[in-house]
């Protein structure tokens, strides 16, 4: 599926391209939400590729629910995103400006804050019934509504003062106050549309009450969800009224595998057409001559953390974060685990970013430092070899998720060990990949440290960092006030360079305190049967599925 930048920004998707997949999320992973776009010159015109056939994805994990304001992983956002995902905005690879999409114009006020969107007139759900404003404001009021616990709210609440219809295709939206992204942050407000003529009444929340949440009947997008045995596959139909045209696919189905191994030899042998290999599976891949294996870098490439819980009493002191920090190494974890396609991350921000700061503290492994933070910390040394503090052992859980995820296994037992070296004792456990999400993001929080990956957005606001992200984005429980105001200054700034001094400060004071140790950034991979024609590489990673055709 394609990348879109709209989810859960600390998702893990298995299969690392789009992130769209249950063997690494966003997710829904979903979480930092941007807009993508394509560019129609680099691939096959859409009226002159071939259309029929089926196309087979693989997928090592399955979606939680098709509610696109109920969810945060990724896996489910590669299904939603096939039917509600329609923005009025989104952005070209080529300028790496916004552009219309489901909007046919827009304008935004001189004092930034209004933002107006025209939608285009020939809209129509897959029931034929038309698209209009009035669904985009009944999903935003809807998903708006505090009772109805949207993960995402805190991203617009602050800021959108009010979303209206002023007739069925123009979209009004006004906000608080002026900010820098108001444009962006509209758009994304609006980027999932749910059809008013279904919902309207129907429950929001529970799937037994309200069909629609698992299996919708209609789509906005390029396909409809035709039949989804959960933990099997989900199968979807190609959608006749998308707004595009239709595409070139008469199927689309995600098959769910057990293992990556087995979803590998499945696309060696022709059984699907696409599967984003683990890291160790890459190399393979590469050399395998059946498959297309695709790898490039974007504005959302990936960024692998381990993050600390900072409500345990031990993970409140910045000297046992920095220390565990210092006694972990990072360019061994990079290099072996990431089989190419990793590069030493040493902040949230890549370093194409316009806010990226290279100036910040490196943490190179020095577990010399780490043993010295950690006595000037009072943790004394045990005569088994783990630290106390007050009658208190330096003993936590080192959770991480899915527990079929061999990298991430091997990943949390090296640390595991090399923080035994300086004196912590650390239990490793790996989970089901739903137990691991409903742990992190609504506890109880009880465990030390999580791992995850972080999918970066194009502009540099984060909602994960901020003052009302919540625990669903804000795992780790990290607070400090500095960095909340400046990312709520920057957002009131206009100026780049004046911006970029207050994302700067943001990135040296989280590197500073470690509630999160970057591990490395992940370039996008996946690979596809030689029978797929029509992928494209741009500066915004794959394009869109809907443009991908089969040859045979």
């Amino acid at each position: 599926m394609s990348r879109r930048m709209h989810h859960d920004p600390t998702a893990f998707s298995a299969s690392r391209r789009g992130f769209l997949k249950g063997s690494a999320a966003t997710g829904a992973a979903i979480a930092g939400s941007s807009l993508f776009g394509f560019n129609p010159m680099l691939v096959v015109a859409q009226d002159e590729a071939p259309q029929g056939g089926e196309f087979k994805t693989g997928a090592a994990q399955d979606a939680v629910s098709m509610h696109p304001f109920m969810n945060t992983d990724t896996a489910s956002f590669g299904y939603i995103d096939l039917v509600n995902w329609l923005p009025p905005l989104r952005y070209n690879p080529e300028s790496m400006e916004l552009e219309p999409f489901a909007a046919e114009s827009f304008e935004e006020s001189e004092d930034h804050l209004q933002v107006t969107f025209s939608l285009k007139q020939d809209l129509l759900w897959s029931d034929d019934t038309p698209l209009t404003a009035n669904d985009y404001v009944f999903s935003w009021e809807n998903a708006s509504n505090p009772d109805n616990e949207w993960p995402r709210l805190g991203s617009y609440e602050p800021f959108i003062e009010s979303i209206t219809a002023t007739d069925d295709y123009t979209i009004e939206v006004v906000f608080k106050d002026a900010i820098a992204t108001s444009i962006e942050k509209a758009s994304n407000a609006l980027a999932y549309v749910l059809p008013m003529h279904i919902w309207e009444g129907a429950d929001w929340k529970d799937p037994e009450a309200n069909p629609e949440i698992m299996s919708p009947s209609v789509s906005a997008g390029p396909f409809v969800l035709q039949e989804w045995r959960k933990d099997q596959f989900a199968t979807f139909t190609a959608n006749e009224n998308f707004f595009l045209g239709r595409p070139n696919f008469d199927t689309y189905t995600v098959q769910l595998f057990g293992n990556v191994n087995t979803a590998m030899q499945a696309l060696y042998s022709g059984e699907i057409d696409e599967f984003g290999p683990d890291n160790e599976n890459w190399p393979d891949a590469l050399e395998n001559d059946s498959v297309q294996a695709l790898q490039w870098d974007a504005p959302d490439n990936a960024v692998m953390y381990f993050g600390f819980n900072t409500r345990l009493e031990m993970f409140q002191d910045t000297a046992v974060r920095q220390a565990l920090n210092f006694a972990l190494d990072k360019e061994l974890i990079t290099s072996e685990l990431t089989y190419g396609l990793g590069e030493r991350a040493t902040g949230m921000y890549l370093p194409t970013s316009w806010a990226y700061n290279p100036d910040v503290e490196k943490f190179e492994y020095d577990v010399d430092k780490a043993n010295q933070l950690l006595d000037e910390a009072g943790w004394a040394m045990g005569d088994d070899g783990v630290r106390e503090k007050d009658g208190q052992r330096l003993s936590f859980q080192f959770i991480y998720g899915p527990n079929n995820d061999v990298i991430r296994e091997q990943m949390a037992t090296v640390a595991q060990q090399f923080w035994a070296e300086v004196g912590a004792e650390v239990e490793v456990l790996g989970m089901e990949w739903g137990a691991y999400l409903s742990l992190t993001r609504e506890g109880p929080y009880d465990w030390g440290v999580f791992m995850n990956m972080y999918i970066p957005s194009i502009d540099p606001d984060i909602i994960w960092f901020k003052r009302d992200a919540g625990d669903a984005y804000n795992r780790v429980g990290y607070q400090n006030d500095r960095v909340f105001d400046l990312y709520d200054q920057a957002l009131l700034e206009f100026d780049r360079e004046k911006r970029k001094e207050m994302y700067m400060e943001i990135q040296q004071i989280l590197t500073e305190e470690s509630p999160w140790i970057w591990i490395y950034y992940e370039q996008g991979h996946t690979a596809f049967s030689n029978r797929i024609g029509g992928v494209e590489i741009n500066d915004l990673g794959l394009n869109d599925e809907w443009e991908w055709y089969i040859e045979e």
